[in-house]
């Protein structure tokens, strides 16, 4: 399981990085729903750097709570299509549950403030 979860990190970063992608146009957005929560990841060609700490955090977390990463998914979607779910700046994580945003995250944070604000409400 970790071996998969690392692959899908990593596939992500290659396809995002120096690839040649230059449409800013397209965000990548990493889910996962733990413990009837709902963790979105959206990110664009822009915030590579701020994209690297949001996304090292995760696999912080995936290693230290692996059963809150069981069902985690990747996709591309349009940056008008994330705009009509959630004004996204930047890379931004949003915790939500039963439709109602509970955290949100955007921009440069700390490592350290992002592994926290998960931690609440990964572990069970």
């Amino acid at each position: 399981m970790k071996i998969k979860f690392l692959a899908i990190i990593i596939f992500i970063l290659i396809s995002s990085t120096g690839c040649g992608r230059s449409n800013s146009n397209v965000i990548d957005v990493v889910t996962f729903q733990p413990f009837d929560y709902h963790i979105s990841l959206f990110s664009d060609a822009t915030s590579e750097h701020n994209k690297n700490l949001y996304i090292d955090a995760l696999i912080e977390l995936k290693a230290k709570h692996p059963a809150a990463f069981k069902n985690i998914q990747t996709e591309e979607i349009s940056k008008e299509e994330a705009d009509q779910l959630s004004k996204i700046e930047d890379t931004t994580l949003i915790i939500s549950k039963n439709g109602r945003t509970l955290s949100r995250l955007s921009g440069e944070q700390d490592k350290s403030k992002i592994v926290n604000t998960l931690e609440k409400f990964i572990v069970n």
